[in-house]
């Protein structure tokens, strides 16, 4: 299960660089297809409480503190479901493939 973690946390940090580099680079491209889904989206939900709530939180996006914001929440799910997941993984594989004392 270490290793599990172990590599999941490695993984998350080679990303999370990735990540980072590609944001700041061009965070522009990020922000306008980001935006472009959440307006299809909003426009495909029926209710006019949920468009307008909706829209509030693109018009956050679109300012720097609010997209920085978001792109750190990501980075926060992220590492938490690399860990778990790659945890969760390296346990699965142990028990499965782990020598069974005594069988001999």
């Amino acid at each position: 299960m270490r290793i599990g973690a172990l590599s999941g946390t490695i993984a998350f940090v080679v990303t999370t660089f990735w990540s980072v580099y590609e944001f700041a680079r061009d965070n522009q491209q990020f922000r306008s297809i980001f935006t472009e889904q959440m307006e299809k989206t909003i426009s495909s939900n029926p209710d006019p409480r949920a468009q307008e709530i909706m829209r509030q939180f693109v018009n956050n996006l679109n300012t720097p503190e609010g997209l920085a914001t978001f792109f750190v929440i990501i980075l926060i799910i992220m590492a938490i479901v690399f860990v778990i997941f790659s945890a969760a993984g390296g346990a699965l594989g142990a028990s499965m493939f782990a020598r069974r004392q005594g069988l001999r």
